[in-house]
């Protein structure tokens, strides 16, 4: 299996919200014991096992606009040609900042990274996780909004939703793609086996990956928490993580998806932007 978590390198790019998906392999490779390290594959790649299976976690090198060259040295590397083999974690603005949507295949939304990486497979059936970082306020555009910094409040939002991504990364290797969005997905109320007491926190992420590590997770807070009684409809989930939420649950519809272009220069004429 591989997994891609796109983004942009370089120090400047960290913590960005195009980089979300980057943060997400970060974390999957600190919690199941590997290192993120350079190869020829232009990507910082950890292979670790994860429940028994063998799995290849990638954040490519190159900007976002070029990010199917490595995907596809990867994927050839790793004798993958299935593309149900493949999951790529990005960041999506066509969700509200926080949610999340598991995907198999689909249309791209505008999303240049997905653009390259269908280009060297030939094909969009890879599955997705998508980040949701929100439509950029005003006439900002869309590259402009992913590569900012989110403010605290965001951020803190953010840092919850890289921690679920992980665990859906997890759940579609444990239980496949059709499980996991069921799981991620739904909307109805969450059944006492997904509820955690408060203060089982799952450890924050390390940094010492470098660059794409990502703000850690509040204390008290986990994957999954929710605080209901299960007799009546669960409320949808606030923004900002308050106490009775579940993530991973109340999803609304996605948004009609618009894609933004912006302007290629810069690196290998393009640049590092949605």
């Amino acid at each position: 299996m591989l997994v891609v978590g796109l983004g942009n390198p370089g120090s400047e790019f960290a913590g960005t919200r195009h980089n979300v998906g980057a943060e997400v392999v970060g974390l999957l490779a600190d919690r199941h014991g590997g290192a993120l390290r350079k190869s020829r594959e232009l990507a910082l790649v950890a292979e670790v096992r994860i429940g028994g299976e063998r799995v290849a976690l990638a954040f490519p090198q190159t900007y976002m606009n070029e990010s199917g060259q490595a995907v596809g040295r990867l994927a050839r590397r790793h004798g993958i040609d299935d593309p149900a083999r493949v999951v790529v974690v990005h960041d999506e603005l066509d969700l509200p900042v926080g949610d999340l949507r598991v995907k198999a295949g689909g249309g791209l939304a505008g999303h240049n990274g997905l653009k390259s990486i269908t280009a060297y497979l030939r094909t969009q059936d890879y599955l997705r996780v998508r980040i949701g970082v929100g439509r950029p306020p005003g006439r900002q555009s869309g590259a402009d909004h992913v590569l900012r910094r989110p403010g605290r409040a965001e951020a803190t939002e953010l840092a919850i939703v890289v921690q679920e991504a992980a665990d859906a990364v997890e759940a579609i290797l444990a239980d496949g793609v059709d499980a996991a969005m069921g799981r991620f997905n739904d909307r109805s109320c969450p059944t006492p086996s997904t509820f955690v007491m408060a203060g089982s926190a799952r450890p924050a992420p390390s940094d010492d990956w470098g660059a794409a590590a990502g703000p850690s997770r509040p204390a008290g807070r986990r994957a999954g928490s929710h605080r209901c009684d299960g007799s009546t409809a669960c409320g949808p989930r606030r923004a900002g993580g308050g106490q009775g939420d579940r993530v991973g649950s109340h999803r609304p519809p996605d948004r009609a998806a618009t894609g933004d272009s912006r302007r290629s220069h810069g690196h290998r004429g393009r640049v590092p932007g949605r």
